[in-house]
């Protein structure tokens, strides 16, 4: 029962928080109901609100005068990528298809590709994977005109893990094995890490397991070369699949449990529930089936949250299995939910091969000699009207059949009602026990974390030193800066923010401050304005300001302090 009350006040709560708009939101609608100048004012402003919330790598600015198509085509795109940020995939498929034809006539082919790379996404998270192949296939084609054999090799990977969604692993192993290949030639390890676990996924879906694991050790062994732990675990997570495939248990289990802690502590919902997933498994080879029914639990609960209709089906399967000796009656309900989630899965393959079969062969057979006729158009209203009276019949009855398989439901709730009681007490006692081991095992594992590897420390130190060499000839851009270190501006930002948990913005200020304080301590020969501009300030009011901002105290105040002390210093002495 505690575990029920807890899964409807969880529910009220994020209904609650989905209700609320957000701040971009507001934004985007005074954009939308604005005119004239106001328009440019609040598509600023929200442009602004994006890159404030970390959506938009830099902030985009429209000047006064800018065409209403220009203006219109970048506000929509970019409201595509803020409705996908909240898992808003209607709206954001909605603005995103109204920006590419006019991105398309602009002839932008690097703002087109971006569009298109949304959308495939879009369509991927929505399960129409007809057209998110048809989108990310429209991005490649442009990357290749680009030249530019990094987006490529991106492209090929989302295409392949729509292939791979779409249960078609053959077509996917095309994708990857060229998406490997094109990496290759830029020497990107970044990418290459993601391309090679996508291989291993592939490779784990043809049953392929002695090259899945191959795939995802290499994987895993790039992530430790770039020292991105949260990576790390991701890749230990495909390892394990793939030993869980070549039936070895006690290697699965070790790589699981070196990666959930990281995943927990990162959040990763994705990763983490496939790994209870897979460490479910594991406790059932093992026949310990009460921690089983804890990890597929879990499962289930971060699944039913992210709305993952195929990873739920192996929870709820896994649930079954490890209660039916214990608990038949209560392994029975997860049956029956695993044969809703597959009635759904059809469901919405079902619309996806009618869609492709729309696609491929309903333009051509309209176009077909003799269609167009009165006759025609009289047979298709007739049979149009006739399906649209059948479809309406099914779905009475099927109100009607849900409301009597509901009443059901409930008589069965309650006779199970003193199971489920005593099934409640028993795994609210193991998930304890569980959360003490875990908890323990996280301390023990951030205490072997602390500090810097010497390439995250080179890597702070070298950019420390482009920032100032930039800021002496007074070009400090972050675009600037990532190709001083050979990165592209979002590579740079995700590295340096997950070494010093801020923005390349932010860092880039705290460079400019901490030389301004160094020559107020130093030179009293300048004076604030002087200061200024070195540190790269054509106004002094905005010097001040962000110093200010930055150390609670006006550069004036700050000189007069150091005057007061050296006066006090003289005195004592």
């Amino acid at each position: 029962m505690k575990r029920l009350l807890f899964f409807i006040l969880s529910f009220v709560f994020c209904v609650s928080l989905q209700a609320a708009p957000t701040m971009a939101e507001q934004l985007f609608e005074r954009f939308e109901h604005s005119d004239g100048q106001k328009r440019i004012e609040a598509a600023n402003a929200f442009m602004k609100e994006l890159q404030k919330e970390g959506i938009a790598d830099e902030l985009v600015e429209f000047a006064n005068g800018t065409s209403e198509d220009s203006l219109t085509m970048i506000v929509w795109y970019w409201a595509g990528e803020c409705f996908y940020a909240q898992q808003q995939y209607a709206r954001a498929l909605e603005y995103g298809q109204q920006a590419l034809p006019l991105l398309q006539k602009k002839g932008d082919l690097l703002l087109q590709s971006d569009c298109l790379s949304l959308l495939g996404a879009i369509c991927f998270r929505l399960s129409d994977y007809v057209n998110a192949s048809k989108y990310a296939k429209k991005c490649y084609e442009i990357d290749r005109k680009l030249n530019d054999h990094g987006r490529e090799s991106s492209s090929l990977n989302t295409i392949a893990g729509i292939y791979l969604a779409a249960k078609q692993p053959d077509e996917a192993e095309k994708y990857i094995l060229k998406a490997i290949e094109v990496n290759k030639m830029v020497d990107e390890p970044q990418r290459m890490a993601i391309i090679l676990g996508m291989a291993s996924e592939v490779y784990g879906s043809l049953k392929n397991y002695s090259k899945a694991l191959d795939y995802a050790r290499q994987a895993y062994e790039k992530e430790q070369q770039l020292g991105r732990k949260d990576k790390e675990a991701v890749r230990l997570t495909q390892m394990a699949s793939a030993y869980i495939g070549l039936n070895q248990y006690e290697n699965a289990e070790e790589a699981l449990e070196k990666a959930m802690p990281v995943l927990r502590q990162n959040k990763n919902l994705q990763s983490l529930g496939i790994s209870c997933n897979l460490m479910g498994k594991v406790k059932l080879h093992e026949e310990n089936e009460d921690e089983a029914v804890i990890y597929f639990t879990e499962g289930v609960e971060i699944f039913q949250q992210l709305g993952d209709l195929y990873n739920e089906i192996h929870s709820q399967e896994g649930l079954y299995e490890a209660l039916k000796n214990s608990y038949p009656v209560q392994a029975m309900l997860h049956q029956e939910r695993v044969t809703q989630l597959k009635d759904s899965l059809y469901n919405i393959e079902t619309s996806s091969q009618l869609s492709k079969y729309n696609a491929e062969y309903g333009n051509d057979l309209l176009k077909e000699k003799g269609l167009w006729n009165e006759r025609f158009i009289r047979y298709t209203l007739l049979i149009g009207g006739s399906l649209l009276l059948l479809l309406l019949i099914a779905l009475i009855w099927g109100i009607c059949m849900a409301r009597r398989r509901d009443k059901m439901q409930m008589n069965r709730y309650d006779k199970l009602q003193d199971n489920m009681d005593v099934l409640n007490e028993k795994y609210e006692l193991l998930r304890n026990r569980y959360s003490n081991a875990m908890a323990t095992r996280t301390s023990d594992d951030e205490e072997g974390e602390e500090g810097l590897t010497p390439a995250d420390c080179e890597f702070l130190n070298k950019t420390t030193r482009v920032v100032e060499q930039q800021v002496e000839i007074g070009k400090f851009d972050v675009d600037t800066v990532a190709s001083q270190l050979n990165l592209s501006p979002s590579q740079f930002r995700r590295r340096l923010s997950a070494l010093t948990g801020t923005s390349p913005q932010l860092f880039i200020q705290n460079v400019r401050m901490k030389k301004a304080r160094y020559l107020l301590d130093n030179h009293p020969e300048l004076n604030i304005n002087e200061i200024a501009m070195k540190c790269g300030y054509e106004e002094n009011s905005n010097f001040t300001r962000v110093f200010k901002r930055v150390f609670g105290i006006t550069p004036t105040d700050y000189i007069n302090g150091r005057l007061d002390e050296d006066v006090d210093d003289e005195t004592q002495d």
